[in-house]
């Protein structure tokens, strides 16, 4: 699996046309969007299993809820 690329690796343009730095700005947007609507919809349902976990006195592993990360 390769690593993530940094935000400098995807966005950063230098000297570039109007239209590429528009192309870029929406880029960012949809990414954010993106990022807003995980965090409602994903978030929501992580915070109700952490919640009924916290009620039940049950300790909850992220491990359990995410699958272990570093896999190969």
């Amino acid at each position: 699996m390769a690593a993530p690329a940094s935000f400098e690796s995807r966005y950063y343009l230098g000297e570039a046309s109007l239209l590429k730095r528009w192309w870029r700005d929406l880029r960012i947007v949809a990414s954010s969007a993106r990022f807003v609507w995980l965090w409602f919809t994903m978030g929501r349902g992580l915070r109700a299993r952490l919640r009924a976990a916290e009620r039940d006195g049950r300790v909850i592993y992220m491990e359990e809820l995410f699958g272990v990360g570093d896999q190969k």
